[in-house]
């Protein structure tokens, strides 16, 4: 199906529901129980197969027979049980108590009553930009939920006390009475099957057979029956949050939490982890800094420019939340810029608390990012040291280092100057394809729609550029409202996607089937592999082949197999070809994407492959 039959296939539902409301929700109720009834038909059938088994071992007819079918159904209907019960991890945050901020439980009891919503058994704050009210099944897919409450502090330090109450309706208002039993059911089936196909996937027992390729079907096409109730329960959950605040208010937090959404991304934290270029280690106390950061008026200008372009994305059919300007409309309310808060509802709930959590946070966010930040500020001192080394050259530049100096020039900070470079080069090299799609980039992130040309042409010279380049195209059209000229490259994204998958899955193993050709590379590039290699005491012999392959030929597949030196008397680890493998990975530089396998004595078919193709066994070098 693609995007323009996706679309038709939504604006049909949406007229069947408003035109056949009982028939609409008669198909989708039945749609749900289709779901619960491929379980109990499976289980049936084996709980019928074993009592037929059970008789013919009582009447002594084929009793062996009998008892051998027996002893594989058990187990697989114990396997079935163990899937319907696959246990789904319940949402994660630091839990509050009552007495810890009973301003907040008391703002969650009022909240919750006018919504008519069930009780949130457990109130979690957690450090993202969010809030949610999940119901997490205790007996799995047979429900029994318990309710959490998930508020995220950066989004309480964003907005003021009453703006957080409309937050507080709308995510009430999916699971209220607003909705009605049969909403509330749909709204939570949607996340569930979709959470129990991801379960079993991950689940390592053989009896998930049995049920992994029918919700692979069935989520996806629930998902798209319900997605017109789905997007209804949105504009319910906001008219709730109207109720409990008020148009003008529900109306504000709504523009203002796309503000400071875009402000967090865009800005925020983008500026805390470029310190990492020049400080060694994290010193940034960002979620203490939020704070102040929310509180501060920015300039007019660049809010404003934020809304009118939030205001010009239009409803799509790929997303159940509808766009800023339909959820406006809905409420009947004009788009206007919030006024800047005076106290956060992070300060007026939590109080002190809201301090004690901020240091908590920004703890486990410097622990968390140690790792990365070490990297990357190892990484910016060696690129400003390349980058230095580039600059300072006479005359002209080959084309990948005048390439690699605009990519350092953009990485460390001046996406100006490194756009004027790539202008430059794009005009010398009209054929390199990371030139057209970096300069387009460039220029659809800075809403010049003369990137879109580039990307394209970026695509046709490389089609592993594809799936990106359609992805950014698709977001620089739909942020400007032309959902209609962005749906041949959904398409294209969506064919991208599974070409991608399928590339992933053929780069990522050798087969003893698989076509291997000779390697193709020059003498010298040999001569550095193989003295590279040399290195290696534990080698006897080493292989170089190319894997054909059906996706991104133009990416050559590289396949290094190696035999090693062994004597039957001395003693080896399990994990010494392993620890072999890795460190060949790790040590040696490819002349591209390489797979590495063993040929010892236990894979003498694949040695037997790669001996037939011609120059594929290395001449190690001293």
């Amino acid at each position: 199906m693609n995007q323009e039959q996706y679309e038709a296939l939504v604006d049909r539902l949406e007229q069947e529901s408003e035109q056949r409301p009982g028939w609409y929700r008669t198909k989708l109720g039945g749609m749900a129980l289709l779901g619960y009834g491929y379980i109990a038909g499976i289980l049936l059938l084996l709980c019928a197969a074993l009592v037929l088994l059970v008789m013919m071992v009582a009447k002594r007819s084929a009793t062996a027979i009998a008892v051998k079918l027996g002893l594989i159904l058990v187990p697989l209907i114990w396997a079935v049980i163990r899937a319907m019960t696959v246990k789904l991890e319940p949402p994660q945050g630091r839990e509050l108590q009552r007495a810890q901020a009973p301003e907040l439980f008391a703002c969650i009891d009022e909240v919750r009553a006018k919504a008519g919503a069930p009780v949130a058994h457990k109130v979690l704050i957690t450090d993202e930009f969010n809030a949610a009210v999940v119901q997490h099944p205790r007996l799995g897919i047979f429900g029994w939920p318990r309710n959490y409450l998930i508020l995220g502090l950066p989004l309480m330090q964003a907005l003021d006390p009453q703006e957080f109450r409309s937050v507080l309706a709308h995510e009430f208002g999916h699971l209220s009475g607003a909705h009605g039993k049969f909403g509330a059911w749909i709204y939570r089936l949607r996340a569930g099957w979709a959470r129990l196909t991801y379960a079993l996937e991950q689940d390592d027992h053989w009896g998930k057979f049995l049920f992994v390729p029918f919700f692979k079907w069935y989520a996806p096409a629930f998902a798209t029956l319900s997605f017109v109730q789905a997007r209804r329960q949105e504009y319910e959950a906001d008219r709730m949050a109207a109720v409990v605040s008020g148009e003008r208010i529900a109306a504000a937090a709504l523009i203002r939490v796309h503000l400071q959404s875009r402000f967090l991304n865009a800005s925020y934290w983008r500026r805390i982890l470029q310190e990492a270029d020049n400080k060694a280690e994290p010193d940034a106390q960002p979620f203490a800094m939020l704070r102040t950061a929310f509180a501060e008026q920015r300039l007019d200008d660049g809010a404003r420019s934020t809304l009118e372009a939030a205001l010009k994305r239009r409803t799509g059919c790929d997303d159940t939340h509808p766009s800023l300007s339909d959820r406006l409309r809905s409420l009947q309310m004009p788009a206007q810029l919030p006024a800047p808060i005076q106290t956060s509802a992070a300060e007026s709930f939590l109080g002190p608390l809201s301090d004690q959590l901020s240091g908590e946070f920004d703890t486990q966010w410097r622990q968390s990012v140690a790792a990365w930040w070490q990297g990357r500020h190892q990484y910016a001192t060696a690129s400003r040291t390349r980058l230095a080394a580039l600059s300072s050259v006479d005359g002209e530049l080959s084309v990948e280092d005048a390439f690699n100096r605009a990519e350092l020039t953009e990485e460390l900070g001046d996406e100006a100057e490194a756009r004027a470079q790539l202008e430059t080069l794009a005009a010398r090299a009209p054929d390199h394809a990371p030139t057209q799609f970096a300069l387009g980039r460039l220029l659809l992130g800075s809403d010049d729609e003369s990137g879109i040309e580039l990307l394209r042409k970026a695509m046709r010279l490389d089609s592993g550029a594809e799936q990106t380049a359609c992805a950014l195209i698709v977001d620089y059209l739909q942020r400007h409202g032309r959902n209609e000229e962005a749906r041949a490259h959904i398409d294209n994204l969506h064919d991208a996607g599974e070409r991608d998958h399928a590339a992933r899955k053929e780069r990522g193993e050798v087969r003893i089937n698989d076509k291997l050709l000779p390697h193709g590379l020059a003498a010298d590039q040999l001569q550095a592999l193989s003295k590279q290699l040399q290195a290696f005491s534990e080698l006897k012999r080493v292989y170089l082949a190319r894997k054909q392959t059906v996706h991104y030929q133009q990416h050559a597949l590289y396949v290094l197999a190696f035999e090693r030196r062994t004597r039957f008397w001395k003693f080896e680890s399990s994990g010494a070809l392993q620890a072999l493998t890795h460190r060949l990975s790790e040590e040696v530089t490819f002349p591209g994407e390489t797979i590495i396998i063993s040929v010892d004595a236990e894979n003498k078919a694949f040695r037997k492959r790669f001996r037939a193709v011609a120059g594929a066994e290395l001449q190690l070098l001293s």
